[in-house]
């Protein structure tokens, strides 16, 4: 959708009748995912692995906290800068 407001010339006719109604469910589903990496956080200590901790286990620890950082960066990105820029540029096309 984002593509096609990206690549009109005049309002698109969307399903949902705005993009604004999906980019509201992708929202909620950052914030539900930041949610569940913040237990990750807290169930691992912080992704600190137990002394005892084998090789394989050190690994799914520091694969969460890159999932968590390459997460966040993710959401950084549609919500600060993809998201608002397609909002912008509905708006603009619905004024043409």
């Amino acid at each position: 959708m984002i593509r096609t407001i990206d690549q009109a010339e005049s309002a698109p006719d969307l399903h949902g009748g705005s993009i604004a109604t999906p980019i509201r469910v992708m929202e909620s589903e950052h914030d539900n995912a930041g949610n569940a990496l913040e237990q990750f956080r807290d169930f691992t200590d912080d992704y600190t692995p137990p002394e005892w901790a084998c090789n394989t286990f050190r690994a799914m620890y520091n694969g969460l906290a890159e999932l968590e950082q390459n997460m966040h960066q993710h959401v950084h990105k549609e919500n600060n800068v993809l998201f608002p820029k397609a909002l912008t540029r509905e708006a603009e096309l619905s004024q043409t």
